[in-house]
């Protein structure tokens, strides 16, 4: 299952369960196979134990009470299952782009880690990566973004995963198991890999 895929999901498509609020995003995704659900108040419309993955890629920084979309995803995990998340961190590197993101947080690293192990997560892997995106070149993105909106997420979404490796020396996401600390302070988004 993914939580707020938009039109573009990183699972596959075809008999993937999906919850996003847009209800034309969940159409296109429907009409391809997938099955669309509208989360209501929060909570996820399935029984508990339910999935094996969940994903959620630059989902949890625009949702509000991010502590109960982290504790509704838990519930509908099932024990052993994976939660891949995906999100921007360092609150001191906010920038224009957060803003016209509709970012409601950038994430500390040590509260997001709380966060997730008290809720009963046990973090498996993870990386953080740079983002071409900074407080240096926020501006001008956001400019773009306003005057090009489709244009520009469409290039974002494609073209910048690429940049983020490139940036980072990676051809590929390389993911770890120790050092968290150290390995979280050398990007600007992080994937987490948690386990049930």
């Amino acid at each position: 299952m993914e939580i707020g895929p938009g039109n573009f999901p990183h699972i596959p498509i075809k008999g993937s369960y999906f919850v996003d609020t847009s209800k034309e995003a969940l159409k296109k995704l429907v009409a391809k196979g997938g099955k669309g659900h509208m989360p209501s108040d929060g909570t996820l419309p399935f029984r508990d134990n339910y999935f094996d993955l969940i994903c959620a890629s630059h989902v949890l920084e625009h949702i509000k009470d991010d502590s109960k979309t982290i504790s509704e995803v838990f519930r509908t995990l099932k024990p052993g299952g994976t939660f891949i998340l995906e999100v921007p961190i360092h609150t001191d590197r906010w920038s224009k782009f957060d803003e016209v993101a509709g970012h409601v947080r950038r994430y500390d690293v040590d509260e997001l880690y709380d966060k997730l192990t008290e809720t009963g997560f046990k973090l498996h892997k993870f990386n953080a990566y740079s983002s071409p995106i900074n407080k240096y070149t926020s501006w001008f993105v956001a400019k773009l973004f306003y005057l090009f909106p489709q244009i520009c997420v469409n290039i974002y979404l494609r073209l910048v995963p690429k940049i983020q490796n490139y940036i980072s020396g990676q051809k590929g996401k390389v993911l770890y198991t120790e050092n968290f600390n150290i390995i979280m302070d050398k990007g600007d988004d992080a994937t987490l890999i948690l386990t049930k």
